[in-house]
């Protein structure tokens, strides 16, 4: 994890918490990290993203629904944010 500057690293302590560590440990891994999902939060944009391909509906289901569950993540830290 890359932190730029005092307001990111104030960010990232509130983003992992315990539970989305234990749910980032948790994601498929695959050969040399091609079915982990990954994520960048720049410039106060999410991108949620795999290097692997998704190849059946299944593996789609099972990537959005990882996704859903860092930007909900995510947008609960960022409400800490502007409070």
């Amino acid at each position: 994890m890359a932190v730029e500057g005092e307001s990111d690293r104030w960010y990232a302590e509130r983003l992992l918490t315990d539970e989305f560590t234990a749910l980032l440990a948790a994601q498929p891994y695959g050969r040399r990290g091609a079915d982990a999902t990954l994520f960048e939060v720049r410039g106060g944009k999410l991108c949620v993203y795999t290097l692997g391909e998704m190849s059946s509906a299944e593996a789609l289901d099972d990537f959005w629904e990882r996704a859903d569950r860092i930007a909900t993540e995510a947008a609960r830290a960022a409400r800490l944010i502007i409070q």
